[in-house]
């Protein structure tokens, strides 16, 4: 899902809902997320310090 489709795919009541929604979104895509392009590895396992706490969110 990119963010567009995340910003695009309801209603939020509030800018601070949609700003949350975004939040989550990010930390999910950067932390969480394999990337084909990464070996399966979510961007934040590429960061110059790395990362260490990744967890698949996907069993």
């Amino acid at each position: 899902m990119v963010v567009e489709e995340l910003l695009y795919s309801r209603k939020y009541t509030s800018e601070a809902e949609r700003r949350s929604a975004v939040e989550v979104w990010n930390v999910h895509y950067n932390f969480h997320r394999p990337h084909s392009t990464l070996g399966g590895r979510p961007p934040a396992a590429y960061r110059r310090h790395r990362v260490t706490n990744i967890h698949s969110s996907y069993n």
